[in-house]
């Protein structure tokens, strides 16, 4: 993991416990972005991962939506070129 993501990390596990139980979710989906626009390749992400179940649930939420929009978005496209 490079240095800018491990600090990214360590910087939600101290932070995390002064949001409110109720606002984490939307904390953690904000904070993927985050560390995607940090350049988070799979390997960061798998550290990530080990160290918060919250980052992972809001990167499948996040990174994995953004996948199927664009994957919809190519099918949309060839099917009107036809």
């Amino acid at each position: 993991m490079n240095d800018q993501i491990q600090l990214l990390v360590e910087a939600w596990e101290k932070l995390k416990a002064y949001i409110p139980v109720k606002d984490r979710s939307d904390a953690a989906i904000a904070y993927v972005k985050l560390i995607d626009d940090f350049g988070a390749n799979d390997q960061d992400w798998e550290e990530v991962f080990s160290h918060s179940t919250r980052l992972h649930e809001a990167y499948k939420e996040v990174i994995e939506d953004e996948d199927e929009e664009e994957y919809d978005d190519d099918y949309n496209n060839q099917e009107e070129s036809y």
